[in-house]
């Protein structure tokens, strides 16, 4: 089999998947494994296994969780709207104020995850180990 057959196959098999209701996470995950089994065979466990493992361990992706997590808490809490609409009053006229409000807004939940101030660094931290990855 080819590459382009593979590849009609492929979305051909991803929307026959979506008219049957499934997450679409699930989905795609799916039809990758079996598409990565059919095309490489028994060599595929190893491939996929080696492939998760690096993107679990991925330096620059520990804080989507926790960004996730504080959204949902400023969505669930009123936070984020409150926000929004104190915005809107300092930018609603200003060109791009709907931009402007939602810069001023990431700020809250990426402060508490984001690096330091100068000055602002722990006692007996000199910095340069803060924003090294783990294990450098």
């Amino acid at each position: 089999m080819d590459i382009s057959t593979a590849t009609i196959l492929m979305v051909g098999a991803i929307f026959a998947l979506l008219v049957t209701g499934l997450p679409l996470a699930f989905i795609t995950g799916l039809v990758a494994m079996a598409f990565t089994f059919g095309w490489f065979g028994e060599a595929a466990l190893p491939l996929v296994t080696s492939r998760v493992y690096g993107f679990i361990t991925e330096y620059s992706l520990v804080a989507v969780p926790m960004f996730v997590l504080m959204a949902s808490l400023l969505d669930r809490s009123g936070i984020a709207k409150d926000l929004f609409n104190a915005m809107r009053v300092f930018a609603g006229r200003l060109p791009g104020g709907v931009a402007v409000q939602t810069i001023v807004v990431a700020f809250f939940p990426g402060r508490p995850f984001g690096h330091y101030r100068r000055g602002d660094r722990p006692a007996g931290d000199s910095g340069a180990a803060a924003d090294a990855p783990p294990g450098l």
